[in-house]
């Protein structure tokens, strides 16, 4: 019932996807659906935990050193590029995440918050030295880590909306010029010091 339901949420949408089409994609009865979900909402949220664990492993599996190695700068974009892939590869990933999630009611709206709250919890944890030794206070880098994975959401969510409006290829740019634009905007947040940026995009790089 998830793959199903992630195939009709990220196709026909939320507003248009019932139990009966789930029930019928799954090869399930109604009476099935209802022993597992309250609802398709229920569901919906489900899909969205299963996507915010693959998302989250993306991100944590890539091995990254601590800032200040040599290896951080290039370790910090194959993180940033894991993440971005897992949630822009598969446009029914990308539609639930960024179109779906966003239309729901509000029970459906506070779990997709303290689902995306792990993200930046992480970031502080993983960066705990390097704001120390920058000086900054344990309340100021949990609101960094926030400022820098929100400003990441939003380009990514741009980046995928322009491109379901039929936007110019050249102005969206490739997933990699998307990759480079998180990049550089978390490093600037928290002050990571300057990430080149990859030799896959932009023909100027």
């Amino acid at each position: 019932m998830l793959d199903a339901g992630l195939d009709l949420f990220g196709t026909r949408g939320y507003a248009g996807t019932t139990v009966d089409a789930v029930c019928r994609r799954a090869a399930v009865s109604t009476r099935n659906f209802y022993e597992e979900f309250g609802n398709r909402l229920d569901l919906l949220v489900a899909v969205g935990e299963r996507i915010a664990a693959q998302a989250f492993a993306a991100w944590t599996t890539e091995y990254a050193p601590p800032p200040g190695t040599r290896r951080a700068a290039a370790a910090l974009r194959a993180r940033v590029a894991a993440l971005v892939h897992a949630l822009v590869d598969d446009p029914r990933v990308a539609r639930i995440v960024f179109v779906e999630s966003l239309a729901l009611e509000p029970e459906g709206v506070e779990r997709r918050r303290e689902l995306m709250a792990i993200f930046p919890a992480w970031i502080a944890s993983y960066l705990d030295g390097h704001f120390a030794t920058l000086g900054i206070p344990p309340r100021r880098r949990r609101a960094l880590a926030r400022a820098a994975f929100g400003a990441g959401v939003e380009l990514v969510s741009t980046w995928v909306l322009e491109g379901r409006d039929g936007g110019a290829p050249g102005e969206r740019g490739t997933v990699d010029d998307l990759v480079d634009d998180v990049v550089a905007a978390s490093a600037l947040v928290l002050q990571l010091g300057p990430v080149g940026a990859s030799t896959g995009g932009r023909g100027d790089h």
